[in-house]
Protein backbone atom coordinates (compact mmCIF):
# COMPACT_ATOMS: atom_id res chain seq x y z
CA UNK A 1 0.00 0.00 0.00
CA UNK A 2 1.95 3.54 -1.25
CA UNK A 3 2.29 5.83 2.16
CA UNK A 4 -0.11 8.71 -0.06
CA UNK A 5 1.71 11.21 2.97
CA UNK A 6 5.32 10.91 1.71
CA UNK A 7 6.77 13.21 -0.25
CA UNK A 8 9.10 12.83 -4.29
CA UNK A 9 6.00 10.62 -5.50
CA UNK A 10 4.78 11.58 -9.25
CA UNK A 11 1.77 10.82 -10.52
CA UNK A 12 0.74 10.62 -13.70
CA UNK A 13 -3.15 11.26 -14.78
CA UNK A 14 -4.03 9.37 -18.04
CA UNK A 15 -7.88 9.54 -20.04
CA UNK A 16 -8.39 6.97 -21.48
CA UNK A 17 -10.71 7.14 -24.91
CA UNK A 18 -13.35 4.10 -24.54
CA UNK A 19 -15.45 2.28 -27.33
CA UNK A 20 -18.80 3.01 -26.62
CA UNK A 21 -19.95 -0.20 -27.65
CA UNK A 22 -17.16 -2.03 -25.34
CA UNK A 23 -16.11 -0.66 -22.32
CA UNK A 24 -12.86 -3.18 -22.17
CA UNK A 25 -11.57 -2.01 -26.06
CA UNK A 26 -9.24 1.31 -25.36
CA UNK A 27 -9.48 3.28 -29.28
CA UNK A 28 -7.13 5.67 -28.17
CA UNK A 29 -5.86 8.44 -25.59
CA UNK A 30 -6.72 11.86 -25.16
CA UNK A 31 -4.39 14.74 -25.63
CA UNK A 32 -3.01 17.71 -24.57
CA UNK A 33 -4.87 17.63 -20.75
CA UNK A 34 -5.14 20.34 -18.55
CA UNK A 35 -4.98 19.03 -15.09
CA UNK A 36 -6.22 22.23 -13.19
CA UNK A 37 -9.31 21.33 -14.93
CA UNK A 38 -9.86 17.48 -14.08
CA UNK A 39 -12.02 16.09 -11.45
CA UNK A 40 -13.76 13.28 -10.38
CA UNK A 41 -16.73 14.00 -8.44
CA UNK A 42 -18.08 10.85 -6.15
CA UNK A 43 -21.41 10.47 -4.00
CA UNK A 44 -22.74 8.03 -2.09
CA UNK A 45 -26.58 9.03 -1.77
CA UNK A 46 -26.49 10.24 -5.36
CA UNK A 47 -28.14 8.15 -7.87
CA UNK A 48 -25.39 8.02 -10.78
CA UNK A 49 -22.51 7.84 -7.93
CA UNK A 50 -19.71 9.51 -9.57
CA UNK A 51 -19.13 12.09 -12.71
CA UNK A 52 -16.14 13.47 -14.33
CA UNK A 53 -14.91 16.61 -15.56
CA UNK A 54 -12.04 17.10 -18.50
CA UNK A 55 -10.47 19.91 -19.93
CA UNK A 56 -7.72 19.93 -22.88
CA UNK A 57 -6.23 22.96 -24.29
CA UNK A 58 -5.63 22.57 -28.41
CA UNK A 59 -5.97 19.40 -30.45
CA UNK A 60 -7.06 16.63 -28.07
CA UNK A 61 -7.82 13.62 -30.37
CA UNK A 62 -11.55 12.80 -29.17
CA UNK A 63 -13.44 10.29 -31.07
CA UNK A 64 -16.79 11.05 -31.49
CA UNK A 65 -19.02 9.41 -28.92
CA UNK A 66 -15.99 7.11 -27.30
CA UNK A 67 -16.51 7.46 -23.47
CA UNK A 68 -13.26 8.14 -21.31
CA UNK A 69 -11.79 6.49 -18.80
CA UNK A 70 -9.44 8.39 -15.96
CA UNK A 71 -6.42 6.68 -14.86
CA UNK A 72 -3.93 7.53 -11.51
CA UNK A 73 -0.66 5.66 -11.89
CA UNK A 74 2.43 6.22 -9.81
CA UNK A 75 4.45 4.50 -11.94
CA UNK A 76 7.30 4.52 -9.56
CA UNK A 77 5.82 2.31 -7.04
CA UNK A 78 3.83 -0.21 -9.85
CA UNK A 79 0.56 1.95 -9.25
CA UNK A 80 -2.25 2.08 -11.18
CA UNK A 81 -6.10 3.07 -10.76
CA UNK A 82 -9.26 3.11 -12.35
CA UNK A 83 -10.81 6.02 -11.11
CA UNK A 84 -13.86 6.45 -13.65
CA UNK A 85 -14.99 5.61 -16.71
CA UNK A 86 -18.22 7.01 -18.39
CA UNK A 87 -20.17 8.71 -21.33
CA UNK A 88 -19.30 12.38 -22.42
CA UNK A 89 -22.96 14.51 -21.70
CA UNK A 90 -21.78 17.95 -22.40
CA UNK A 91 -19.08 19.60 -23.83
CA UNK A 92 -17.87 23.18 -24.04
CA UNK A 93 -15.73 24.97 -26.29
CA UNK A 94 -14.06 28.50 -25.66
CA UNK A 95 -10.64 29.81 -26.47
CA UNK A 96 -7.63 31.60 -24.51
CA UNK A 97 -4.63 32.66 -25.52
CA UNK A 98 -5.78 31.94 -28.69
CA UNK A 99 -5.57 27.95 -27.61
CA UNK A 100 -8.96 26.03 -27.70
CA UNK A 101 -10.02 24.94 -24.69
CA UNK A 102 -12.51 21.72 -24.24
CA UNK A 103 -14.37 21.21 -21.08
CA UNK A 104 -16.37 17.77 -21.21
CA UNK A 105 -18.96 16.84 -18.68
CA UNK A 106 -18.63 12.58 -17.86
CA UNK A 107 -21.46 10.69 -16.21
CA UNK A 108 -21.10 7.18 -15.12
CA UNK A 109 -22.61 4.03 -16.53
CA UNK A 110 -25.56 4.12 -13.82
CA UNK A 111 -26.79 7.61 -15.64
CA UNK A 112 -26.49 5.63 -19.23
CA UNK A 113 -29.34 2.65 -17.52
CA UNK A 114 -31.55 5.61 -15.65
CA UNK A 115 -32.61 7.49 -19.18
CA UNK A 116 -32.64 3.93 -20.65
CA UNK A 117 -36.54 3.72 -20.13
CA UNK A 118 -37.95 0.18 -21.02
CA UNK A 119 -40.19 0.12 -23.40
CA UNK A 120 -41.97 -2.97 -22.28
CA UNK A 121 -41.76 -2.28 -19.00
CA UNK A 122 -40.30 -5.44 -16.92
CA UNK A 123 -41.27 -8.19 -15.41
CA UNK A 124 -39.35 -10.03 -12.12
CA UNK A 125 -41.27 -13.52 -11.86
CA UNK A 126 -41.83 -15.18 -7.98
CA UNK A 127 -38.81 -17.37 -7.40
CA UNK A 128 -36.26 -15.25 -9.32
CA UNK A 129 -33.24 -14.64 -8.21
CA UNK A 130 -31.71 -11.54 -7.87
CA UNK A 131 -28.18 -11.87 -9.57
CA UNK A 132 -30.63 -13.49 -12.42
CA UNK A 133 -32.73 -10.19 -12.68
CA UNK A 134 -29.95 -8.08 -12.49
CA UNK A 135 -27.76 -10.00 -15.11
CA UNK A 136 -30.89 -9.67 -17.42
CA UNK A 137 -31.91 -6.26 -17.01
CA UNK A 138 -28.31 -5.00 -17.49
CA UNK A 139 -27.91 -7.31 -20.67
CA UNK A 140 -31.12 -5.43 -22.22
CA UNK A 141 -29.14 -2.01 -21.60
CA UNK A 142 -25.87 -3.49 -22.81
CA UNK A 143 -24.02 -2.39 -19.48
CA UNK A 144 -21.06 -4.84 -18.62
CA UNK A 145 -21.86 -6.20 -15.15
CA UNK A 146 -20.06 -7.52 -11.85
CA UNK A 147 -22.60 -8.95 -9.00
CA UNK A 148 -19.70 -11.13 -8.07
CA UNK A 149 -20.67 -9.93 -4.18
CA UNK A 150 -24.56 -9.31 -4.66
CA UNK A 151 -26.55 -10.80 -1.83
CA UNK A 152 -28.80 -13.38 -3.50
CA UNK A 153 -32.23 -13.50 -2.51
CA UNK A 154 -35.39 -15.12 -4.17
CA UNK A 155 -38.55 -12.90 -5.17
CA UNK A 156 -41.33 -14.14 -2.55
CA UNK A 157 -43.92 -12.56 -5.50
CA UNK A 158 -44.25 -11.38 -8.99
CA UNK A 159 -43.36 -7.90 -8.83
CA UNK A 160 -44.33 -5.75 -12.49
CA UNK A 161 -42.95 -2.41 -13.37
CA UNK A 162 -44.32 -0.50 -16.01
CA UNK A 163 -43.65 0.71 -19.67
CA UNK A 164 -41.21 3.62 -19.64
CA UNK A 165 -39.76 3.10 -16.27
CA UNK A 166 -36.37 3.38 -16.35
CA UNK A 167 -34.00 0.62 -15.55
CA UNK A 168 -32.06 2.44 -12.88
CA UNK A 169 -34.98 2.31 -10.73
CA UNK A 170 -36.31 -0.73 -11.54
CA UNK A 171 -32.96 -2.01 -11.01
CA UNK A 172 -32.48 -0.40 -7.25
CA UNK A 173 -36.01 -1.52 -6.64
CA UNK A 174 -35.30 -4.98 -7.53
CA UNK A 175 -31.96 -4.92 -5.02
CA UNK A 176 -34.04 -3.13 -2.32
CA UNK A 177 -32.31 -3.75 1.37
CA UNK A 178 -30.23 -6.43 0.57
CA UNK A 179 -27.93 -5.03 -2.05
CA UNK A 180 -26.56 -1.52 -2.97
CA UNK A 181 -26.06 -0.83 -6.94
CA UNK A 182 -22.92 1.58 -7.41
CA UNK A 183 -20.01 1.51 -10.02
CA UNK A 184 -16.71 0.60 -10.63
CA UNK A 185 -13.75 2.63 -11.84
CA UNK A 186 -13.69 0.04 -15.17
CA UNK A 187 -17.33 1.15 -15.75
CA UNK A 188 -19.23 -1.91 -14.65
CA UNK A 189 -22.45 -1.39 -12.83
CA UNK A 190 -21.60 -3.62 -9.67
CA UNK A 191 -24.71 -5.16 -7.55
CA UNK A 192 -23.03 -5.64 -3.73
CA UNK A 193 -24.04 -6.83 -0.43
CA UNK A 194 -25.43 -3.89 1.64
CA UNK A 195 -24.09 -3.69 4.30
CA UNK A 196 -24.91 -0.24 6.97
CA UNK A 197 -21.82 1.46 7.14
CA UNK A 198 -22.06 1.95 11.43
CA UNK A 199 -21.38 -1.83 10.79
CA UNK A 200 -18.23 -1.78 9.09
CA UNK A 201 -14.49 -1.67 10.78
CA UNK A 202 -13.14 1.63 9.40
CA UNK A 203 -10.18 1.65 6.97
CA UNK A 204 -7.86 4.44 8.16
CA UNK A 205 -7.56 6.78 10.80
CA UNK A 206 -7.53 10.49 10.33
CA UNK A 207 -5.97 13.23 12.61
CA UNK A 208 -5.78 16.55 11.83
CA UNK A 209 -4.06 17.08 14.74
CA UNK A 210 -1.29 14.97 13.70
CA UNK A 211 2.33 16.00 13.03
CA UNK A 212 1.75 13.96 9.50
CA UNK A 213 -1.39 14.68 9.43
CA UNK A 214 -3.14 14.21 5.37
CA UNK A 215 -5.40 17.44 6.47
CA UNK A 216 -4.79 20.73 4.46
CA UNK A 217 -6.38 23.91 6.19
CA UNK A 218 -9.41 23.38 8.77
CA UNK A 219 -12.11 21.13 9.39
CA UNK A 220 -15.80 22.49 9.09
CA UNK A 221 -18.66 20.28 11.23
CA UNK A 222 -22.41 20.80 11.12
CA UNK A 223 -25.72 18.93 12.09
CA UNK A 224 -29.22 19.05 11.91
CA UNK A 225 -29.65 19.03 15.86
CA UNK A 226 -31.57 21.91 15.99
CA UNK A 227 -34.19 20.71 13.63
CA UNK A 228 -34.65 17.26 14.76
CA UNK A 229 -38.45 16.75 15.36
CA UNK A 230 -39.37 16.77 18.98
CA UNK A 231 -43.31 15.66 17.55
CA UNK A 232 -44.04 13.86 14.46
CA UNK A 233 -47.84 14.16 13.88
CA UNK A 234 -49.69 11.65 11.50
CA UNK A 235 -52.75 12.49 9.69
CA UNK A 236 -55.05 10.20 7.74
CA UNK A 237 -58.62 10.69 5.87
CA UNK A 238 -60.38 14.62 5.88
CA UNK A 239 -63.57 16.08 7.26
CA UNK A 240 -65.88 13.49 9.39
CA UNK A 241 -63.46 10.62 9.21
CA UNK A 242 -59.79 12.26 9.59
CA UNK A 243 -58.12 10.85 12.24
CA UNK A 244 -54.46 12.00 13.96
CA UNK A 245 -52.53 11.03 15.94
CA UNK A 246 -49.15 12.38 17.43
CA UNK A 247 -46.08 11.26 19.22
CA UNK A 248 -44.09 13.60 21.40
CA UNK A 249 -40.41 12.89 22.54
CA UNK A 250 -39.94 11.92 26.10
CA UNK A 251 -38.33 14.39 28.26
CA UNK A 252 -34.98 13.36 28.58
CA UNK A 253 -34.61 13.34 24.35
CA UNK A 254 -32.21 16.23 23.11
CA UNK A 255 -35.20 16.79 20.48
CA UNK A 256 -37.80 17.59 23.57
CA UNK A 257 -39.52 20.80 24.28
CA UNK A 258 -37.95 20.36 28.48
CA UNK A 259 -33.92 20.52 26.19
CA UNK A 260 -34.47 23.05 24.13
CA UNK A 261 -37.04 25.44 25.74
CA UNK A 262 -39.32 25.15 22.41
CA UNK A 263 -41.35 22.47 20.59
CA UNK A 264 -40.11 21.60 16.64
CA UNK A 265 -42.93 20.02 15.45
CA UNK A 266 -43.54 18.05 11.97
CA UNK A 267 -46.85 16.83 10.48
CA UNK A 268 -47.30 14.27 7.67
CA UNK A 269 -49.94 12.47 6.18
CA UNK A 270 -50.82 8.93 5.91
CA UNK A 271 -52.40 8.30 2.73
CA UNK A 272 -54.15 4.35 4.01
CA UNK A 273 -57.77 4.13 3.56
CA UNK A 274 -59.44 4.02 7.03
CA UNK A 275 -56.25 4.10 9.11
CA UNK A 276 -56.87 3.63 12.79
CA UNK A 277 -55.28 5.38 15.60
CA UNK A 278 -53.19 2.69 16.81
CA UNK A 279 -51.57 2.40 13.26
CA UNK A 280 -50.96 6.26 13.24
CA UNK A 281 -48.95 6.37 16.45
CA UNK A 282 -46.86 3.73 15.39
CA UNK A 283 -46.19 5.23 12.51
CA UNK A 284 -45.62 8.71 14.03
CA UNK A 285 -43.28 6.89 17.07
CA UNK A 286 -41.23 5.29 14.03
CA UNK A 287 -41.05 8.62 12.27
CA UNK A 288 -39.38 10.38 15.64
CA UNK A 289 -37.40 7.81 16.15
CA UNK A 290 -36.13 7.40 12.65
CA UNK A 291 -35.52 10.99 12.35
CA UNK A 292 -32.97 11.39 15.61
CA UNK A 293 -30.00 11.33 13.61
CA UNK A 294 -28.16 14.91 14.11
CA UNK A 295 -26.65 14.18 10.76
CA UNK A 296 -23.57 15.16 12.05
CA UNK A 297 -20.97 15.87 9.35
CA UNK A 298 -17.27 17.48 8.97
CA UNK A 299 -15.84 18.77 5.49
CA UNK A 300 -12.32 19.03 5.15
CA UNK A 301 -9.24 18.68 1.75
CA UNK A 302 -6.75 16.03 2.25
CA UNK A 303 -3.75 15.10 0.60
CA UNK A 304 -4.36 12.57 -1.64
CA UNK A 305 -5.72 9.35 0.06
CA UNK A 306 -7.30 7.19 -2.65
CA UNK A 307 -10.77 7.31 -1.04
CA UNK A 308 -14.13 7.07 -2.79
CA UNK A 309 -17.64 7.02 -1.59
CA UNK A 310 -18.67 4.65 0.50
CA UNK A 311 -15.28 4.42 2.64
CA UNK A 312 -15.30 4.43 6.09
CA UNK A 313 -13.01 6.12 8.25
CA UNK A 314 -12.05 7.76 11.59
CA UNK A 315 -11.95 11.16 12.52
CA UNK A 316 -10.58 12.60 15.49
CA UNK A 317 -12.17 16.01 16.62
CA UNK A 318 -12.48 17.56 19.60
CA UNK A 319 -10.32 14.93 21.36
CA UNK A 320 -12.46 12.06 20.13
CA UNK A 321 -12.54 9.63 17.28
CA UNK A 322 -15.63 9.12 15.35
CA UNK A 323 -16.37 6.62 12.92
CA UNK A 324 -17.75 8.33 9.40
CA UNK A 325 -18.98 7.33 6.15
CA UNK A 326 -17.24 9.14 3.38
CA UNK A 327 -20.87 10.63 1.74
CA UNK A 328 -18.84 12.33 -1.15
CA UNK A 329 -15.37 12.96 -2.69
CA UNK A 330 -14.27 15.88 -4.59
CA UNK A 331 -10.85 14.60 -6.63
CA UNK A 332 -9.01 17.70 -8.20
CA UNK A 333 -6.23 15.91 -10.78
CA UNK A 334 -4.32 18.81 -11.42
CA UNK A 335 -2.90 19.41 -6.96
CA UNK A 336 -4.11 15.56 -5.86
CA UNK A 337 -6.43 16.84 -2.95
CA UNK A 338 -9.44 15.87 -2.06
CA UNK A 339 -12.28 17.29 -0.64
CA UNK A 340 -14.16 15.07 0.88
CA UNK A 341 -17.55 15.06 3.92
CA UNK A 342 -17.64 12.79 6.56
CA UNK A 343 -20.75 11.93 7.61
CA UNK A 344 -21.00 10.31 11.43
CA UNK A 345 -22.48 6.56 11.69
Amino acid sequence: MIDWSASGRADVVRVMLVSPGSIDDVIGELANLDLDGCSVTEGYYTDTRCSAKVRTVGDDGYVRHAWMRVVHEVPSAGYREELFTGPVTATSVSESDGAVVTDYDLDSSLYAIKNDLLVGGWIVGAGARLTDVAKSLLRTCGRPSDVSRAQEHVFASTAMYERGEGALTVLMDACGSYDRVTVDGHGRVVVERYLPPSSREPSRDVDPASPRSVVLGEVSTSDSAETTPGRVIYVSGSGDREVVAEYTAPPGADSSSQARGYMYAVKKTDGTQDASYSSLLARAKSSWQESQDPGREHVLTVMWQAWHQGDVVRLRTGGTWHKCLVKSVESSLGDMTQRVTLKEV
